[in-house]
């Protein structure tokens, strides 16, 4: 289910969001490959993160995003896309995709 963060980051600055993974039963389950898309509310792909695998993945994982990923321009909100495969009871290679907006504070106009 999409999520919308309360907490904003702060312009130009470090931001991490951690990721939970789940089956269709809500048991934690370790994925076999987790790929993120950090964008615009447009859709514009954000400082070239498009497809960014995470090396290893856990029943969570933290996706840290630095100041390039969180520069106010023409959108103070960024959309984090998140691509799960994983296995459960109901097969192999199953496909989870889910999303995080959150906004970004512009610290110029604080």
């Amino acid at each position: 289910m999409p999520t919308t963060l309360a907490q904003k980051a702060n312009d130009s600055s470090t931001f991490v969001i951690t990721v939970a993974y789940f089956d269709e039963d809500d048991s934690a389950v370790i994925p076999n490959s987790v790929d993120w898309t950090l964008s615009d509310e447009a859709g514009t792909t954000i400082n070239s993160r498009s497809a960014v695998s995470i090396a290893t993945p856990g029943t969570t994982n933290n996706i840290v995003l630095v100041a390039a990923d969180l520069q106010v321009s023409d959108s103070a909100r960024r959309v984090l896309l998140v691509d799960v495969d994983y296995d459960s009871a109901y097969g192999s290679g199953l496909k989870f995709r889910d999303k995080v907006t959150f906004d970004i504070n512009d610290l110029l106009l604080v």
